[in-house]
């Protein structure tokens, strides 16, 4: 008895992911997506936020039964809200070496200008795989941001060891 309990925990106590489409979507190297296609998709829009037309959206995806998990003829559709097309980025066909698929923030923003919506989805498309729904996009901000200077993470320690030296020197001065 304890046996066949055994059994039916690990032959359905756990998820399989083995044998199924995923993808990963990242802003700037940052991972804000992950899913499984038997995963539903989240209801809530992803927020991209103040984004500057030097930030990229790069999206992964992994076809169970493409050769190396890799697509042919690979494209994400940006759609509105009707399902009308607006926009559609062609990528080589994935290898090791390009897996990533790769979308300017600039060329994303600049084509949903054009509409009134704020809303849009995205969507894969390839030779080998049914269109997949992606994530919905929330492009409330059509605006970029300026670049921002971002400063080296260290220069508050330059400054600290400029200070301590400072002080050091005052100190074996009057002593």
């Amino acid at each position: 008895m304890i046996c066949l309990l055994a059994i039916g925990i690990f032959a359905f106590g756990f998820k399989a992911s083995a044998g199924l489409d995923y993808y990963e979507i990242f802003l700037n190297n940052k991972l804000i997506m992950k899913r499984a296609l038997n995963q539903p998709v989240p209801t809530d829009a992803l927020n991209l936020g103040k984004v500057t037309a030097s930030d990229q959206l790069t999206i992964n995806y992994w076809q169970c039964h493409a050769d190396d998990g890799l697509g042919k003829s690979r494209s994400i559709i940006l759609k509105d809200s009707k399902g009308t097309i607006v926009k559609e980025w062609k990528f080589a066909d994935g290898s090791t070496a390009n897996r990533n698929m790769v979308i300017s923030i600039k060329d994303l923003v600049q084509s949903t200008k054009a509409s009134d919506e704020n809303q849009f989805t995205l969507y894969y498309a390839a030779r080998e795989s049914a269109v997949q729904k992606l994530a919905v996009l929330n492009m409330n901000d059509k605006t970029l941001a300026a670049n921002e200077s971002k400063s080296s993470d260290h220069t508050f320690l330059w400054a600290a060891g400029l200070l301590m030296a400072a002080i050091a020197t005052i100190y074996y001065n009057f002593t």
